[in-house]
């Protein structure tokens, strides 16, 4: 059954046609725009689960950009390297912003190809905990996600009766 507004069938060959989840691709643009915050969301990629919570693309670069220079810094490196990194990462995040702060009558529709997560944690195989405790930032593209859930997935202590 297809429950998406585009096209999955090409009738004329009988072939799939892959395209983004509709739903997915909404809840990432509602969140690019700023329309609520910390959603908590499950993607499975490749049969690997990551639990995060879904960000906008400009606080995900604003965060990145500042992790990145506060590493560069901690290695040591010379102050006009640290300020090369600030100036090509800075600018990244403006895509973002400028789709924050146009009216929606005067903006395209943007593409979604990219969804930004916070707080991650990976699941693989049969492993019960995640292999990733440490806060982390991930972007993927929204075309290799397979399936989500909306919700954290957590791990459960086991209780001995």
């Amino acid at each position: 059954m297809n429950d998406t507004p585009g096209k999955e069938m090409n009738t004329k060959h009988d072939e799939t046609i892959e395209t983004n989840d509709w739903f997915l691709e909404l809840l990432v643009d509602l969140i690019n725009k700023a329309m609520f915050p910390n959603l908590y969301i499950t993607l499975n990629v490749g049969g690997v689960l990551i639990s995060g919570v879904l960000v906008n693309g400009k606080q995900y670069f604003d965060e990145v950009t500042k992790n990145l220079v506060t590493i560069v810094e901690s290695l040591g490196a010379e102050p006009d390297i640290i300020k090369m990194f600030e100036e090509q990462l800075s600018p990244l995040s403006k895509v973002y912003k400028d789709l924050l702060n146009k009216d929606k009558e005067e903006k395209p529709p943007v593409p979604i190809h990219y969804i930004h997560l916070k707080n991650v944690q990976f699941f693989v195989g049969d492993h019960q905990k995640p292999i990733h405790k440490n806060p982390a930032w991930w972007r993927g593209r929204v075309s290799k996600v397979d399936g989500f859930m909306i919700g954290k997935m957590e791990v459960r202590e086991e209780q001995t009766p």
